[in-house]
């Protein structure tokens, strides 16, 4: 191992995903009050165009997600972590 270096080649890579959930029901006009699952009528309650903290995310958002990771400096990790109650 040359100059303190961990490993003597690049080592093992790898993503860590937590918590990963999706939100099946996910509509653009439902209220984050009810994790986005019922509608409303009041705009001052519905998820923005990424979701909202309240809620799970919905397909599009969990595809973004993943189609950021495929494209990040590391888009073939050697393994992938899933945490939580993934």
């Amino acid at each position: 191992v040359a100059h303190g270096a961990i490993w003597p080649t690049p080592g093992p890579s790898f993503w860590h995903a937590t918590d990963w959930h999706l939100n099946l029901f996910h509509a653009e006009r439902t209220d984050v009050r009810d994790m986005c699952r019922a509608p409303t009528a009041d705009a001052a309650h519905w998820p923005g165009p990424r979701g909202h903290f309240n809620c799970d995310p919905s397909r599009a958002l969990a595809k973004f997600a993943a189609e950021r990771m495929a494209s990040s400096e590391n888009p073939q990790p050697t393994f992938i972590l899933l945490g939580g109650d993934a």
